[in-house]
Formats: structure tokens, sequence, C-alpha cells
């Protein structure tokens, strides 16, 4: 089952591969013809987003393989090297943008405004709200970070393509060169979320406790009859196992095996894969 539901996200990240390099070159087509910095942007911006989905689609199939002596909880943290990798890029891909948007704004140049270009913008917009309602399909069906992750990054990519359309269309209303502008514009939506999806990405990599799930493994364990007090929880997370450690306090010196069947019985609805159960000193 679980190799099922990997494979599953494997399909999800290389089919969000194809659409993105599809818009790339679809993108990088217009941003040639129009002379226009941020579409040329966005167009880079959808090939890195495409080499991401390739990573996330290998990380799913890595994350499958089964434990080994050396990895006895599987392979289940290669979702968070995925998101930490996705956050990484999204934070460089940010900053090589705002690079070029100064330089664009000090020196700009013409655009080469069209009707069709900018249709042509317009579309490739809505293929990113479709990407993204994929995505929330994908994540409702699999829970996965790596999904939440790509689904935030279509949102970022569809006020990016707006701000360039807008800028086309701008620029041949106005007079104006607004190209450097939206490109900065661009560059700092995408510096700023960078900023956050690597801390996030990175807390969990380096495995920080969650503690609403501590908590209720706590306050479930507490109730069980026998168990006088909960010295500390800890939760470890794999992926789609969760491994939790318990110190508890007991009337007796040693864990009956009726008391172990009723403390796994009591969290049995947060999913616990391993349950690793010591009486305190």
């Amino acid at each position: 089952m679980i190799m099922k539901k990997l494979n599953f996200g494997a399909a999800v990240g290389f089919a969000g591969a194809a659409v993105n390099l599809g818009l790339f070159l679809v993108k990088l087509s217009v941003a040639l013809s129009s002379n226009s910095l941020s579409i040329y942007l966005d167009s880079v911006n959808n090939a890195m987003d495409s080499l991401v989905c390739v990573g996330a689609g290998v990380g799913f199939i890595i994350a499958a393989k089964k434990s080994t002596e050396k990895y006895p909880f599987g392979f289940g943290k290669t979702e968070g090297v995925v998101s930490f990798l996705i956050s990484v890029i999204i934070l460089v891909t940010g900053a090589s943008f705002l690079y070029s948007s100064i330089g664009r704004m000090m020196y700009p140049l013409p655009i080469w405004y069209t009707a069709r270009r900018a249709v042509i913008l317009l579309l490739t917009v809505l293929v990113k709200l479709g990407l993204l309602a994929f995505y929330r399909w994908a994540s409702k069906k699999q829970p996965s970070a790596v999904f939440g992750s790509l689904g935030l990054d279509s949102i970022l990519d569809f006020f990016i393509t707006f701000c360039s359309l807008c800028a086309l269309v701008l620029s041949e209303k106005t007079g104006l060169s607004l190209d450097g502008i939206a490109g900065l514009v661009i560059s700092l939506i995408l510096i700023v979320q960078g900023v956050k999806f690597v801390r996030d990405s990175l807390g969990v990599l380096l495995g920080r406790r969650d503690d609403g799930l501590c908590e209720r493994i706590g306050n479930a364990v507490s109730g069980v009859d026998g168990v006088t007090g909960v010295q500390s929880v800890q939760c470890h997370v794999y992926g789609k196992r969760t491994v939790a450690d318990i110190v508890i306090e007991t009337e007796n010196a040693a864990v009956s095996k009726e008391l172990i069947e009723k403390i796994k019985e009591n969290i049995n609805e947060e999913n616990i894969s391993d349950i690793y159960i010591n009486i305190g000193g």
C-alpha cells in the first residue's frame, strides 16, 4: 500500500514537471519575441519548477524503499529533503532575478506588445491555477509536505505571471518601461517566500518537535488506567512513519502487556507506527 501511494506521488511530480516544462517553452518564446525581461525571468522560474518536480518524483521513489539495517525507520525523511531543496531553489532564483531586474531598471529597453502575446500569458496563468488545483487534489489523496510546497510554489507562479502580464499590457498603454519594476516585484516575492519556506522546511528536516502531536499523545496516555503520570513524550517523524518514545510513571515497577495494549489503543487515532514505552526513574 505504501509503495502504491509513493508511486502516486512520483507520478504527480513527473506530471508537474511536464506541465512546467511546457510553460517554460511557451513563455520563453513570448519573452524572446517581446524583449521582456520579466517574462523571461518567469519562464526560467518555470524551468526551475520543472527540475524541482523531477526531484520530487525521484524523492518519492527513494522514500518507497524498504527500511534497512542502517535505516530502520525507512527513507521517509526524503520528503523533507525535497521540500528543503525546493525552498532553496526558490530563494536562489529570487536573488538572481533581483540582480537582473535592477539592471533592467537602470538600463530600460523597449517592450514589443501584441494582443496575441498577452492572451498566451493569460492562458499560462490559468494553467498554473489548474496545476494548483491538481496539487491540492493530490494532497487530499495523499497528504505530503512536498505537495504543499509545490502548491504554494504554484500560487507564487500565478502572481509572478500576473505581474509579467500587467507589465506587458501597461507598458503598451502608458508608454513607460515597467519591465524592470515587474521583475523587481517578482524577485522580492520569491525571496520573501523562499526565506519562509527554507525556515519551515529546515525545521522539519532537522527534526523539530511537533508540540501539538506530542501533547495529544501525552494526554491520551495519561488517561489510561494504571498510568500515574507522563514524564516525557518524543515524536520522531519519518515521512509517513511516526515513532513515539514515551516515558511514563506507573503504580508498578514494570509495564504489563495489558497496559501497553491499552496505551496503544488510546493513541491509535494518531497513526503512530512504532511506540516505545519506558518507566521513568
